[in-house]
């Protein structure tokens, strides 16, 4: 069920002369992903919590979960998927989200910014009776997390269970793909059990706090399922490696995973393709399993 409301993609992306053309139930999820693999660095983003039906379409009856969002547009330009200066990256994340903010007759959003990385979050959405007002984002709310001794998923859970308490909005995680393979990739060695707690913050700050631990740069994308009764409402915090796309050695262009990135002492990996000169050193990648 959560894999499932993680992984929908279903859009269409359509190369024009100056700019790529998006339909899809999160267009701007979809934008950073395209974003995060041209940059390689954390592009996040963030639903709003769907409650207005004019929002929701569906395309099959009865169950809990029979709706999502609506399908919309969302533009990117290929200039900005081609800027190498990563002072400029905020200001092309904004120009975006604020052209699809026009486009869209549903939520709007706006662009925050961390030494994490880029952060794409809800600013307003409609009610169940359809009257848009401003929103606070769920990962705005203030969590505190007791200091255990846990896995790295166990603090993701602990940190989910946080925002539950906090937010009455239940909250699950999902390392989707790598799935067992995070504990590993948090930490590079055999032994992931670490000390972490956090003192009352925004969620969104004891989220990158957590992360800034990690040995592989993740970001994540924040769904939310809409559903007609609020207790079957629930938000998925998904986590994802920063995927990136290489020519391999035969000439083919494929999808690796930037891995153990900000640790020294980590497993060996095979060595990365050739860089071009113009390029940044490169970071150890894997290919998507």
């Amino acid at each position: 069920m959560t894999r499932l409301l993680f992984c929908l993609t279903l859009l269409s992306l359509v190369s024009l002369s100056g700019q790529e053309k998006i339909e899809a139930p999160r267009p701007l999820s979809v934008v950073a992903d395209r974003l995060q693999e041209a940059w390689a660095r954390p592009v996040t983003y963030e639903d709003p919590v769907w409650l207005w039906k004019g929002d929701l379409t569906t395309d099959k009856l009865g169950g809990k979960w029979p709706s999502y969002p609506k399908p919309r547009p969302a533009e990117v330009p290929k200039s900005a998927l081609a800027n190498l200066n990563r002072s400029k990256d905020a200001a092309f994340a904004t120009q975006i989200v604020e052209a699809t903010n026009r486009l869209s007759d549903g939520p709007t959003f706006q662009v925050r910014t961390s030494t994490f990385g880029i952060h794409i979050v809800p600013l307003a959405s409609a009610n169940d009776s359809g009257r848009v007002a401003p929103v606070v984002p769920l990962l705005d709310r203030s969590i505190a997390i007791l200091e255990e001794y846990r896995t790295p998923y166990e603090h993701l859970k602990a940190l989910c269970k946080a925002i539950t308490v906090s937010t009455g909005m239940r909250v699950v995680t999902d390392t989707g793909a790598i799935g067992p393979r995070f504990d590993q990739l948090f930490y590079g060695e055999e032994n992931p059990w670490s000390a972490w707690g956090i003192p009352l913050k925004p969620a969104r700050d004891a989220l990158i706090d957590l992360l800034s631990n990690s040995a592989t740069t993740f970001s994540w994308r924040f769904n939310c399922q809409p559903a007609s009764s609020p207790e079957d409402r629930f938000c998925v915090l998904g986590l994802v490696p920063l995927m990136v796309t290489r020519t391999d050695a035969a000439g083919d262009r494929v999808q690796t995973m930037i891995v153990f990135d900000r640790c020294e002492r980590c497993p060996k990996r095979l060595p990365p393709p050739p860089r071009r000169r113009s390029e940044t050193p490169e970071r150890n990648t894997m290919p998507i399993p």
